[in-house]
């Protein structure tokens, strides 16, 4: 029996514990804020306490879910962790009174009572989160993302050398313009620092062109399901080495997304998957974490231009890496407690708008014209990040994440709203592999898909909802309508040859 099976079949009981659970966090908040803080100011120690509460939930709905898929190395479990610490990193070092570096989200948001308010919000959110992706496992899919496949034969080599072949072609599409990119960013960050691309617009790669780097990945992981182990161990190398250069450029959001996306690329595709190596799992993601972790320090050497060779080598050998990445992670903790600042004093909600405009902008820009022309030109629309930068003037991109867009579209009830946004993420970055014995094939390309829906929505804890529909249906969708084309063709030739 599969663990989703066995799951479902004790829905009730993992239901009823997270709906108690969600009663204690809010009674918890409750407690707190009204009786303890009451009508006074909002204090550091009174962060720091929302702190440990928000802290000792995340904890337990990592041992919920880890308890569910029975399995840490799960792309659900780290979209997981990676939702909260984005936004809640600096509250682990302002409980343990750590330095903070050269950002305190703390004192750049400068108003406790936001930041309050901030914690609250995304711990609620965070719970409630969990209860959408416990419904995704508990309930039988409505429509089946396998469906549209029902009459392929995955086993059949025909599959297999439709996707590779589909994979070559979307990394040919996207090569010019992914190293065109790559170089241009390297450029960009040597001459100009991090903070380039947002002081100078004209130093950007087109969003035209950009586009079709994306296809580099979907490629990659098409090529690395169906190709040989040794040339998915190239792929899986590739992928790794380019997380690498994205935390030397200071981009250690999509950083951490790659590098984990390779470990898991590693350990489904090139590693045996079985229990021995389990030990061997932990020890190696620990190992390369480790790794990245000390590259954090070195990036911020790079953005405030304090670099020299002993200057490196000192801070490589005094920083710990986790403190530094606890210093350079939860930063978007800003951007929410801005959004509850500005909203509903400087703008009212906008009720889903973002959302809707998400959908929009799968229409071609040509097709854009009328209302929906000025909705998808609305940066409070389609890109929330860009209009709380207008709003306050910033000169650099303070990113976003779910839960400053579930605010931004309905207040305090946008908690409820991530119960759905749960859900979605539930379907996509969880496939069971309980016939891997009679379909392996099909079982390798629902994991691949798994871990490509992983890579492109986990950059969207660091930013808005159109990544998940925009991406998914250019970067997802669209390869596979080419793959089931490229199937079928070769089908038909079969039979004309068998003919």
């Amino acid at each position: 029996m599969s663990t989703l099976e066995l799951v479902r079949r004790n829905s009730l009981s993992y239901i009823s514990l997270q709906v108690l659970i969600t009663i204690l966090l809010i009674l918890c908040i409750v407690v707190y804020k009204e009786y303890v803080i009451g009508f006074s100011s909002v204090t550091t120690e009174n962060l720091k306490t929302l702190s440990l509460i928000s802290i000792c939930f995340f904890i337990i709905q990592q041992l919920l879910i880890v308890n569910v898929l029975k399995s840490f190395n799960n792309p659900l479990v780290y979209f997981s962790i990676i939702l909260y610490l984005f936004s809640a990193g600096q509250t682990f070092l302002l409980l343990l009174d750590l330095d903070f570096g050269n950002y305190n989200v703390f004192e750049r948001i400068g108003n406790n009572d936001a930041t309050s308010d901030s914690i609250i919000f995304y711990t609620c959110s965070y719970v409630l989160f969990h209860l959408g992706v416990l419904f995704s496992m508990f309930f039988e899919d409505k429509i089946k993302v396998g469906s549209a496949f029902d009459n392929i034969n995955f086993e059949h080599k025909t599959f297999k050398k439709a996707l590779l072949i589909t994979g070559y072609l979307l990394i040919i599409i996207g090569i010019i313009p992914f190293t065109t990119t790559l170089i241009n960013n390297i450029q960009v960050f040597v001459t100009y620092g991090y903070s380039g691309y947002y002081k100078m617009e004209d130093v950007r790669v087109s969003n035209l062109f950009s586009g079709f780097l994306y296809y580099v990945y979907t490629g990659t992981i098409f090529v690395i399901v169906s190709s040989s182990m040794k040339i998915k161990k190239v792929m899986v190398l590739f992928l790794l080495v380019f997380s690498i250069i994205k935390f030397l450029l200071g981009d250690r959001g999509d950083g951490i997304v790659f590098a984990l996306s390779s470990y898991l690329l590693y350990v489904k595709f090139i590693q045996n998957n079985n229990k021995n190596n389990n030990m061997k799992n932990f020890v190696s993601i620990s190992v390369i974490a480790l790794l990245l972790m000390t590259l954090i320090p070195v990036i911020s050497i790079y953005r405030h231009d304090n670099l020299s060779i002993s200057t490196l080598i000192e801070t490589l050998l005094s920083e710990n890496p986790i403190v530094s990445t606890l210093q350079n992670l939860g930063s978007t903790l800003y951007p929410l407690a801005k959004t509850i600042e500005l909203i509903p004093s400087y703008e009212d909600p906008i009720y889903g708008g973002s959302y809707f405009t998400s959908l929009l902008l799968l229409i071609p820009s040509i097709f854009r014209f009328g209302i929906i022309g000025e909705i998808t030109s609305n940066p409070l629309y389609y890109s929330p990040a860009n209009w709380i930068m207008d709003v306050l003037n910033m000169s650099y991109g303070p990113g976003f994440t779910p839960f400053a867009e579930a605010y931004l579209n309905f207040g305090w009830l946008g908690t409820i709203f991530m119960v759905f946004y749960g859900f979605l993420i539930g379907k996509l970055l969880n496939f069971n592999d309980f016939f891997k014995e009679i379909q392996p094939m099909k079982t390798k390309f629902f994991s691949g898909l798994t871990i490509l829906c992983f890579l492109f929505f986990a950059m969207s804890s660091r930013g808005s909802f159109n990544f998940l529909i925009a991406y998914y249906f250019r970067y997802i969708i669209i390869p596979l309508i080419f793959v089931y084309i490229i199937y079928m063709y070769f089908n038909k030739f079969n039979k004309k040859n068998k003919v």
